[in-house]
């Protein structure tokens, strides 16, 4: 149809205006025009494709049933998934087919307790760039990232979690917390403990840029609080600026050397995880000019299949210069939209088993977890409402299909010394408003307000060996449309950044207590605190001896299962008095 009316249109007036020969030029240029809008125009096609990535359809390769293969390669190719039906990631995972090598539906895996078989971890291995458990064994955790807590609170609950432990077999959550947002992080960081996975706590720099911008000047008191009341767990990650973007490497630095500085004061070891230059992908900066205080310090690589392929080399090389942890990548544009391009996702997760010349494993977690409606979403749109975690998107049933073939399981090797986390339901909190729709995926303009406080976890907790209980969530309400511009290959350019225009970050109510763990009685030569609810303990067997701490040993590690010792005091847990307000975005 478009040639017929072109030919209308364009031939009476070439006709009347030129001589044959220039006619005929011209004709041929309004063919090419028609084709090229035939080529990116696909059935039901919503999407912006940048189509530079072809070469003019030389790099088309096989047809991955994506949108943007349809409107890019198909008039290369001449027909293509998509147009015909396929999927395209976003919808149902169902017709989502995956690359060689990784099953279409692998067995379930259930991976928890895996805190309990590794402990703490740290840096050890070849030059000390590998994570490493309490035995030194090396470490690759696999698993996924929340978007941002306060746009899709349904989709973040204990439930949601534990069934990614159980039936994925994820060893690895990150809570994306953006300014105002610590107290859910904190409620996400207890409901790991208690599935026994590990969880990064990262904060969400992206729009301002900067790290040192005034909207961040709650970032020292946000980590002192994180590093005063975890300092002594094992499950416990720290990412103190997610994704610096528009300055320069000194200027990261100087954060980064002023935060480590807060955090060691208070907690020496815990793995820290820094953010490079240029939306995290530019990792010759810090391996050319590293941290002041590089004690257990690692550095972030974000990647997105569409968007940085090229980057692959640059990984692999520093990979084997500074320790690397890929705490955020997905299988679209940056935009996080456009694919899903399974197969360069597949080449990437395999590099990252054995990096480098010293073959060093790299950890991952996926942008997402959440039911937003576009290709990188591991979940279909409304699935946190119904509470169905296992409606997947194309993209989210690779990245399940892919962990639960891969994933390390603790399989005979024996528990470490600490105890299993006694179950407790977290208490619920509340959503926060967004009046606005924001302009981009996953970066609301943070305010200078203090983080909320929130409720301490009990450092001795009771030991059980029932199941966790499972928390509800309540239902979602609709998450807002985000955009977020492509990236083009070679030197890396802003991936996912424009400042969002109208969403106000809201604060989040503190609970006014912790509800009561009835399942054990208390130990009657306790004394009672009355000022906040009771946490029971188990009544532990007298004939048992008291354990503190497992021995040290040099071959087959023993089991250290420790019986509680009697005269623990019964802790409370204090509540806070007030919540600061967020005034504005």
């Amino acid at each position: 149809r478009s040639l017929q009316f072109l030919y209308f249109i364009g031939h009476s007036w070439l006709k009347q205006m030129i001589s044959r020969q220039t006619r005929l030029a011209a004709w041929l240029l309004l063919v090419a025009v028609a084709t090229e809008a035939q080529s990116t125009t696909c059935p039901g096609s919503s999407s912006n494709c940048a189509c530079g990535w072809t070469n003019n359809g030389a790099n088309c390769g096989n047809d991955d049933g994506s949108e943007c293969f349809c409107r890019c390669c198909c008039s290369y190719t001449g027909s293509c998934n998509w147009q015909n039906g396929g999927g395209g990631g976003g919808g149902s995972g169902s017709s989502c087919s995956m690359p060689t090598g990784v099953p279409s539906d692998p067995p379930a895996v259930d991976n928890t307790g895996f805190v309990g078989c590794h402990g703490k971890l740290s840096l050890g291995g070849p030059g000390g760039l590998q994570l490493v458990d309490e035995n030194g064994e090396a470490v690759r955790l696999m698993g996924m990232s929340s978007h941002g807590l306060q746009w899709f609170p349904n989709c973040y609950s204990k439930e949601s979690i534990q069934y990614l432990v159980e039936h994925w077999g994820i060893t690895l959550f990150r809570a994306a917390t953006y300014v105002g947002m610590g107290s859910k992080a904190k409620d996400i960081v207890q409901w790991c403990k208690e599935l026994g996975i590990y969880v990064i706590i990262d904060y969400h720099v992206l729009n301002p840029g900067n790290p040192n911008d005034r909207a961040y000047s709650g970032a020292e008191s946000f980590w002192r609080d994180m590093a005063t009341q975890f300092k002594g767990e094992k499950h416990v990650l720290y990412e103190i600026a997610n994704e610096p973007n528009g300055v320069t490497w000194p200027t990261i630095k100087a954060y980064h050397n002023r935060i480590i500085a807060a955090i060691r004061a208070i907690d020496t070891e815990t793995i820290i995880i820094c953010g490079t230059p240029t939306w995290s992908q530019e990792v010759d900066k810090p391996a050319a000019d590293p941290v002041a205080q590089p004690h257990n310090v690692m550095y972030t690589f974000h990647f997105y299949a569409g968007s940085h392929v090229a980057l692959i080399p640059n990984l692999v090389k520093y990979s084997s210069q500074i320790p690397i942890f890929v705490t955020e990548w997905g299988t679209s544009y940056a935009t996080g939209d456009g694919g899903p391009f399974l197969p360069a996702s597949k080449e990437f997760l395999d590099t990252l088993a054995r990096a480098g010349s010293l073959g060093v494993s790299l950890s991952f977690a996926q942008w997402s977890f959440a039911d937003k409606s576009e290709v990188s979403a591991a979940l279909a749109s409304g699935s946190c409402s119904s509470k169905q975690w296992d409606d997947t998107t194309c993209s989210g049933t690779y990245l399940k299909n892919y962990i639960k073939a891969n994933v390390a399981t603790c399989g005979n090797k024996p528990p470490t010394t600490s105890a299993p986390a006694a179950p407790t339901t977290a208490p619920a909190t509340a959503a926060p408003v967004v009046t606005g729709t924001p302009v981009r995926t996953n970066a609301p303009l943070p305010t200078n307000a203090p983080v909320p406080p929130s409720t301490p976890v009990p450092t001795n907790a009771p030991v059980v060996t029932s199941a966790p209980v499972v928390t509800k969530t309540p239902v979602a309400t609709s998450a807002p449309v985000v955009t977020r511009a492509p990236v083009v290959t070679g030197t890396p350019v802003q991936t996912n950044a424009p400042v969002p225009t109208s969403a106000p970050i809201m604060s989040t109510p503190v609970p006014t207590g912790t509800p009561v763990v009835t399942s054990a009685p208390a130990s009657t030569n306790a004394p009672v605190v009355t000022s906040a609810p009771v946490v029971t303990k188990t009544p532990v067997a007298t004939s048992a001896p008291v354990v503190t701490r497992a021995p040290v040993v040099t071959g087959t590690p023993v089991q250290t299962n420790a019986p509680v010792p009697t005269s623990a005091p019964i802790m409370s847990t204090p509540v806070p008095t007030g919540t600061p307000v967020v005034t504005s975005a």
